[in-house]
C-alpha cells in the first residue's frame, strides 16, 4: 500500500513541476513579447 501511495505522490509532483515549468515559460515569453511591443519593434494597431 505504501508503494502505491508513493507512486501517486510522484505522479502528482511531476505534474505540478511540469505545470510550474510551463507557467514560467509562459511568463518569460509574455514578458519578452511585452518588451518588444513597448520598445516599438513590433507594430500593433490599437
Amino acid at each position: 500500500m505504501e508503494h502505491a501511495n508513493n507512486t501517486l505522490y510522484t505522479q502528482l509532483f511531476l505534474r505540478l513541476a511540469l505545470a510550474l515549468l510551463f507557467f514560467l515559460l509562459l511568463l518569460i515569453v509574455l514578458d519578452y513579447g511585452l518588451q518588444q511591443i513597448l520598445s516599438g519593434e513590433i507594430w500593433m494597431p490599437l
